[in-house]
C-alpha cells in the first residue's frame, strides 16, 4: 500500500467539495437546526481540512506499517546495514512531510476564510505531529488490517472534537483538547483572532502528540522486538 496519486491528492479534492458544496448545504441545514451555519462556514473548511489531511495521510502509512509487520519486513531489515529505527523513521517523516507540503494548498483551495499564507504554514506547522501519530496508532493498536479499519472509522471522533469548538464555551472547550486535533484548530483561531498566548496550543499540539506517539511506539516495540 504505497501513497497512490488518489491518496495524496484526496484532501484537494475535499477543500475543492467544501469551497463548492457548503455553500449550497449551510443554508438547508441552518433551517432544519435553527443555527446560522453560514456564519461557521468559514471555520468549518478551515477545520476540515486542517485535520483531515494529516488523519488521512497517517492512515495511510499506518496500514503500510501493518502490511509491512505481517509481511516481516522488520525482521528482515535485521540483516542489513539499514536500523528498523531509521525506517520506521523514513516512514514516519513521509506523512509529516507531505501534510506540511499539501495542508496550505488545501486552505487555498477550500477559500472562504482570511487566513494568511503564514498563519497557513503555523497552523499546517501546529497539525503535522498528528500524522505521525495516527500512523503509530494504527500500526500499535492493531493486530491486524481488520482491526485497523476498525480504529479508522473512529478517527471521525478526532474530527469531531474541533467541529464542535463553536458550541463549547471556555474553559470547558478546553476537555476538548483530548483529541490531539483540537490543538491546531485552536492554535489557528487564536492566531486569527490576535491572541497573545496563541503559541501555547501550537506548543500543546507538539507536546501532547509526540507524548502520544511515543507511548505508540513503545507498546509498538514491546509487540513487535525486533524494533
Amino acid at each position: 500500500m504505497h501513497f497512490c496519486a488518489g491518496s495524496w491528492l484526496l484532501p484537494l479534492a475535499v477543500a475543492l467539495l467544501l469551497r463548492w458544496l457548503l455553500p449550497a448545504l449551510l443554508p438547508q441545514l441552518s433551517v432544519v437546526f435553527d443555527i446560522d451555519l453560514m456564519a461557521l462556514a468559514p471555520q468549518l473548511k478551515m477545520t476540515v481540512v486542517l485535520t483531515l489531511t494529516p488523519l488521512l495521510y497517517g492512515q495511510v502509512i499506518g496500514f503500510l506499517l501493518l502490511d509491512q509487520r505481517d509481511e516481516g519486513t522488520l525482521v528482515a531489515l535485521r540483516v542489513t546495514p539499514l536500523p528498523p529505527w531509521h525506517f520506521l523513521a523514513y516512514r514516519l517523516a513521509l506523512p509529516s512531510a507531505l501534510s506540511f507540503g499539501i495542508t496550505p494548498l488545501a486552505l487555498l483551495l477550500a477559500g472562504g476564510h482570511t487566513i494568511s499564507l503564514t498563519q497557513s504554514l503555523l497552523a499546517t506547522f501546529a497539525a503535522v505531529p498528528i500524522a505521525p501519530c495516527f500512523a503509530l496508532a494504527l500500526a500499535a493498536l492493531a493486530a491486524n488490517k481488520v482491526q485497523g479499519m476498525a480504529l479508522m472509522k473512529m478517527s471521525g471522533v478526532l474530527m469531531a472534537a474541533p467541529l464542535a469548538m463553536p458550541f463549547v464555551a471556555m474553559p470547558y472547550q478546553l476537555l476538548l483538547g483530548i483529541a490531539p486535533t483540537y490543538w491546531p484548530v485552536r492554535f489557528a483561531e487564536a492566531l486569527l483572532s490576535g491572541e497573545p498566548l496563541a503559541w501555547l496550543y501550537c506548543a500543546g499540539a507538539w507536546v501532547y502528540c509526540t507524548s502520544l506517539a511515543g507511548a505508540l511506539l513503545r507498546l509498538e516495540a514491546a509487540r513487535t522486538p525486533q524494533l
